[in-house]
C-alpha cells in the first residue's frame, strides 16, 4: 500500500548511508510500484516467480526482473545497498535460506526492509488461498534475521490501530472474504493513510510492543 511504502521510506532514510551508484533489490516486486518509487534514489532490481508480475514491472518501466522459482538467488553477493522483502517471506518454505540469500546479496553497510504478517493466532483461510506456510511472532523474525547474519535495527508489529477489527474479521468470518481489495470513499481512505502516517511517527520513537533494538554497529 502507499502506506507501507512511505513508512519503509521513512526508515531507509533513517538508517541508510548515501552513496552514488546506490542499488535497490525487491524479492517478490509483484506489480513493480514499490520498485518504481525507489527507483528515483538508485538502480532498481526485481526477481518474482510470476510472468505476470515482471510484465507489470515492464510497463512501469523497471526492466530488470528476473524470473526465478530457485531459492538460490541467481544474483552475485554484496551486490546491493537496499533489499525489500515486503509480504514475500511467508509465502517460502523454506524462510531461512530466502533470509541467508537476502544476507548474501546485500553489500556491507546495507539494508534490508521486511514487512511479514504476524500472529499466528489470526490464522485464516485468506492465509491458505494466499499461499502463506505460517504467522510470524518477534522473536520468530529475530531469530530469522540474526541467524543470516544481519543486526536488527528495527523490528515492531505494525498496523496495531486495525487489529481489533482484523481479529474481528477473523473471528467471525474466518478468512472467508470474496476479495482482498477493498474500495472504500475517499474520506474513508484519508483517514486510514493518515492514521498509519501517526503510527510511522510513533514508531519512531518506539517499537509495537516495547522492545529491544540493534545498537549500530554495521546496518546490514
Amino acid at each position: 500500500s502507499v502506506s507501507t511504502r512511505k513508512m519503509l521510506f521513512d526508515f531507509w532514510r533513517e538508517y541508510r548511508t548515501p552513496k552514488e551508484n546506490y542499488k535497490v533489490f525487491e524479492l517478490g516486486p509483484g506489480g513493480g510500484a514499490t520498485l518504481r518509487f525507489f527507483g528515483e534514489f538508485g538502480r532498481v532490481y526485481g526477481l518474482d516467480t510470476s510472468e505476470i508480475a515482471a510484465r507489470y514491472c515492464q510497463k512501469r518501466g523497471i526492466a530488470n526482473v528476473i524470473l526465478s522459482n530457485s531459492g538460490t538467488l541467481p544474483l552475485k553477493d554484496n551486490s546491493f545497498d537496499l533489499c525489500i522483502a515486503v509480504d514475500v517471506i511467508e509465502h517460502i518454505k523454506d524462510d531461512q535460506q530466502a533470509m541467508d540469500e537476502l544476507y548474501r546479496i546485500c553489500g556491507a553497510g546495507g539494508i534490508v526492509l521486511t514487512v511479514i504478517p504476524a500472529f499466528q493466532f489470526l490464522w485464516s483461510e485468506r492465509d491458505i488461498r494466499l499461499g502463506h506456510h505460517k504467522r510470524y511472532s518477534l522473536d520468530e523474525i529475530r531469530l530469522l534475521t540474526e541467524n543470516a547474519g544481519f543486526r536488527v535495527l528495527k523490528l515492531s508489529y505494525i498496523n496495531l490501530f486495525y487489529f481489533p477489527l482484523l481479529w474481528l474479521a477473523v473471528k467471525i468470518k474466518k478468512g472467508r472474504v470474496k476479495t482482498d481489495v477493498a474500495v472504500v470513499p475517499k474520506v474513508l481512505n484519508w483517514v486510514l493513510t493518515k492514521t498509519l502516517d501517526i503510527e510511522t511517527a510513533a514508531l519512531k520513537r518506539m517499537n509495537f510492543p516495547v522492545t529491544r533494538e540493534g545498537n549500530g554497529g554495521r546496518p546490514r
